[in-house]
């Protein structure tokens, strides 16, 4: 029985794979999920129902023609799997979802969602890939179809695969919002087209269809186009990419003479056909070539599957005015947009037809004033645009990025003058779902630059930089970094994407994956250290509830850690390419330039069992989840072993010393858990010595143990340190970068190291972004968590910090954290989303103390106090009091207890 309007909770945010009203889906048993919002604290969900139906009239009359679930007994509100009637290729499927409260009450349907399948099976592709007959070194290409509608479309997709990049255009204007569509694969194992749903655009009459192609990854243009179309009339039409003398498709270089990921584009507006994406464009008969089109030839595919692009696209994401701009030359103009990013420079200019102006973009300057792009190596970075005269023009490239703070602007011939110039910020537009703030400026500097550099770098895949000629995803660098990502931005769709790029590297033979992922750079194997693997499934199930994430690559998973016990010797393993990488230059084995990044005091073959130690426990978590107790076992006994071996080879008896000492080998192996307890006192002893006493309070790590060190640090009561490492200026330290005006996180501790490594806009170090939230704000998840359903609250006050706080938008609502400290007094709210629960921990003082909440007392006279909606329990324990609490909003406040009160 439906509930009136007076009902406490609502059921929102649904979504099917993570998205909001998907089309072009290809699984097929798809992740449902929705959010509760109730106005009670201490609330969850007991039951939920699931109806789904075939048209929208159905599901208002609540007739699940598809999938009724009834009443099911469950707290699950995301990664449900769908499990109606099955769908075909371009079907849609309705939905709602009602729940059930923790009092047992009935809540009202929800709005309704949709998801829509695309082109399932290889046969429902018709025609096939179509592009230039040969080479046409580096120039874009257009292709384009007329075709006419007898009546009105009632519904139209367009499925397009366009490689390397396309640019869908109809009838004049370009569909949708995306930009350097699509996203980068494996393009013999799988090519990703893209659906639009076009149908508003589509009336009675004549059309034409456009598509402007560049190079991209893949670099040889190319494209299959499926435009389905479904008119009042009940009748269908379909276009499709084929090879056909008068009616087929037509292909013309465009104005875009030369485009590469690397070197920049150019733009010759001359050469622009204006109208040629349009039903009236007048073409000239014969073949065209009068006109400059020719027909469109047959040709072969990448030989990947097409598969859908569920990830979100590409888009530009923002625009930034030059905060200044310098004249270093005559017909140079320098402008500074004050933030390193990635995108392109959108420019107005006014000139003479013929005239030809560059723009030029690096991260710093040299002395002089102008761009310094010596860091580049390769990539040219220089996008080009000649004037076609006669007014203002707009320019901004199609087929390129760039990374860069400083764009040069030159009058390079004839005369033209710069009316305007913005940077566009563009990404992957992933939602940015974290925020932290806290009393020290230089801290909250920190976050932004952290915020900007995993920004920067999410282009279809984690890349390592946005500028030089790189730009790869490399496993070693994700490993640090992730978690950082999944605490600043919704990574739902993002990860589960590049995860099939890393299986995609794998060796079907010996398990053996790559360093980088789609595989263009680095070893296969990869280097040991490659856990992101592993971690990434299991932080999509903790924080999204993503559990088919884990299932499809928990095979892989196994099969590479099978690779690293094969060929580890006694438990060992010795390989080791980059292990804890990018320490500070001192701390390097110096190669011939004496710029090297590979720890000489944390060896590779600690680092490598490490990890191998780290994947086996990591496997035996995953077992547990996906109810495997046989190899749960197994792999915690393998883990057991691993963990002996690590001792034996790498503990020094007399000294008690992981490798001779030093910072990374402790810190890891503290933080993996593979030190004996009973020497666990000592060896963190001998890690705070040695970064205070022989490093001064500076770190000598690289990007894998200086994130477990600072967790290791906070962890084990030696918060103060690790602050102080993180709020250190002088080198080697974030705050010696900021110190040196930079706005994103660098490759290397050092100002400058060459041009080999010195990359400006680099993740690996910003895993530091996640010890923010975590630890320094108090946001975590419980160990057993799904989709963030437990959480741990526990906040770790160091330094002066007066306040902290963080917010996140996770799938059960926001969770947020804002604590304060003042006049011996330390007050924290909380807000935990309905269906959400878990711990929050809560700082005291040493002596007697109190708890109190808005809502009565919690901690009075040595004991707990019952009576707090939402609270359920309080202990205290190593310095902290630990509540049991509910969803809700709670405003709680320590406060020691003076003499008087004591001995009342």
């Amino acid at each position: 029985m439906e509930q009136d309007s007076g009902c406490p909770f609502e059921t929102v945010s649904l979504t099917c794979e993570y998205a909001v009203n998907p089309i072009g889906i290809e699984e097929k048993h798809p992740q449902l999920g929705w959010a509760m919002t109730h106005k009670e604290r201490g609330q969850r969900q007991t039951a939920y129902r699931i109806v789904a139906a075939s048209s929208t009239g159905l599901l208002e009359a609540d007739r699940g023609d598809l999938w009724d679930t009834g009443k099911i007994e469950s707290a699950l509100s995301c990664g449900i799997a769908y499990g109606g009637k099955a769908l075909g290729s371009g079907e849609a499927c309705y939905w709602k979802v009602k729940v059930w409260d923790a009092d047992g009450r009935e809540g009202l349907f929800s709005h309704m969602a949709s998801f829509e399948m695309g082109l399932l099976e290889p046969g429902d592709w018709k025609g096939g890939w179509i592009g230039p007959a040969g080479g046409w070194n580096g120039a874009s290409v257009l292709l384009r179809k007329a075709f006419r509608l007898e009546n009105r479309a009632v519904k139209a997709r367009a499925y397009v695969a366009g490689i390397g990049y396309f640019e869908l255009r109809l009838d004049g204007s370009k569909v949708g919002d995306h930009v350097l569509d699509p996203g980068p694969t494996d393009y013999g194992k799988r090519v990703f087209y893209v659906a639009f749903d076009v149908t508003d655009r589509l009336y009675a009459g004549d059309h034409a269809i456009g598509l402007i192609l560049g190079n991209g990854w893949y670099g040889a243009p190319k494209a299959r186009i499926q435009l389905n179309i479904e008119l009042e009339d009940g009748s269908r039409e379909q276009i499709t990419t084929a090879w056909d003398w008068d009616k087929g498709w037509h292909i013309a270089q465009g104005p875009i003479v030369s485009n590469s990921i690397y070197g920049g584009e150019t733009y010759d507006a001359r050469l622009e056909k204006e109208g040629w994406d349009t039903a009236d464009y007048d073409m000239a008969r014969y073949n065209h070539r009068a006109n400059g089109w020719i027909t469109a030839s047959a040709t072969d595919g990448p030989g990947g599957a097409l598969v859908p692009q569920t990830m979100e696209p590409i888009r530009v994401m923002g625009e930034l005015e030059p905060a200044l701009s310098r004249l270093p030359g005559d017909k140079v103009q320098v402008y500074d947009f004050g933030q390193n990013m990635a995108g392109w420079a959108k420019l107005t200019v006014l000139g003479e037809r013929g005239a030809i102006v560059k723009m030029r973009y690096a991260e710093t300057l040299h002395d002089d004033g102008f761009v310094d792009q010596d860091n580049l190596r390769l990539a040219e970075a220089t996008d080009t645009y000649i004037l076609r005269g006669g007014g203002a023009e707009v320019y901004a490239p199609r087929f390129t990025y760039h990374g860069f703070r400083y764009v040069q602007v030159e009058i390079a011939a004839g005369q033209a003058q710069v009316e305007g110039i913005v940077a566009q910020i563009v990404r992957s537009s992933v939602f940015a779902a974290g925020d932290f703030a806290c009393s020290d400026e230089l801290v909250n500097r920190l976050h932004r630059n952290v915020w900007w550099t995993e920004a920067s770098n999410l282009h279809g895949m984690p890349t390592d930089c946005p500028q030089r000629d790189e730009r790869m995803a490399w496993l070693n660098d994700a490993t640090a970094r992730a978690e950082e990502a999944f605490y600043n931005f919704d990574m739902s769709r993002f990860y589960p994407k590049w995860l099939d790029d890393i299986a995609d590297t794998q060796d079907e033979r010996t398990g053996a994956i790559a360093d980088t992922a789609p595989y263009r750079w680095g070893f296969r194997p990869a280097d040991p250290v490659a856990s992101c693997y592993l971690t990434i499934p299991l932080m999509l199930y903790g924080h999204y509830g993503n559990k088919n994430a884990l299932r499809r690559h928990y095979e892989g998973m196994k099969a590479w850690n099978r690779y690293l016990e094969e060929e580890a010797e006694d438990f060992i393993v010795r390989r080791s390419y980059y292990g804890d990488w990018a320490s500070p230059v001192v701390d390097c084995e110096p190669n011939g330039e004496g710029d090297g990044a590979v720890s000489q005091h944390t060896p590779g073959a600690l680092v490598s069992t490490a990890h191998f130690y780290w994947n086996a426990t990591l496997l035996a978590r995953a077992a547990d989840i996906l109810e495997r107790p046989d190899e749960a076992s197994r792999f915690a006994a393998l883990a057991d072993s691993v963990k002996q071996a690590f001792n034996a080879a790498f503990l020094e008896e007399q000294t008690g010393r992981y490798a001779g000492g030093g910072q990374g080998p402790a810190s890891i192996a503290l933080r993996f858990g593979l030190v004996p307890e009973e020497r666990a006192a000592a060896v963190l002893a001998d890690l705070v010595v040695d970064i205070a006493d022989r490093y001064d309070y500076h770190l000598s790590t690289g990007n894998q143990c200086t994130k477990h060190m600072l967790e290791t640090l906070a962890e084990r009561g030696q918060i103060e340190t690790a602050y102080r490492l993180v709020t250190q200026t002088t080198y080697p330290s974030w705050g010696f970068m900021i110190q040196n005006g930079a706005t994103t996180v660098w490759e290397r501790w050092e100002l400058d190291i060459g041009n080999t490594m010195n990359s400006r806009n680099h993740p690996m170090h910003a895993h530091v972004g996640s010890w923010l939230y975590k630890y320094v704000a108090g946001i975590g998840l419980a160990q057993d968590a799904q989709g963030f359903d437990r959480v741990r609250i526990k906040p770790y006050p160091a330094g002066d910090l007066a306040f902290a706080g963080a917010s996140m938008h996770t799938v059960k609502g926001v969770v947020a954290v804002r604590w304060q400290r003042e006049e011996g007094t330390f007050t924290m709210r909380v807000e935990l989303p309905a269906n959400a629960g878990g711990t929050v921990c809560l700082p005291v003082p040493e002596g007697e103390w109190e708890i109190r909440e808005e809502r009565g007392p919690i901690w009075q006279a040595g004991r707990y106090v019952e009576g707090t909606a939402g609270v359920y329990g309080c202990a205290p324990k190593d310095g902290y009091a630990e509540l049991a609490v509910g969803s809700g909003s709670y405003v709680f406040m320590v406060r020691k207890m003076n003499a008087r009160e004591r001995s009342s």
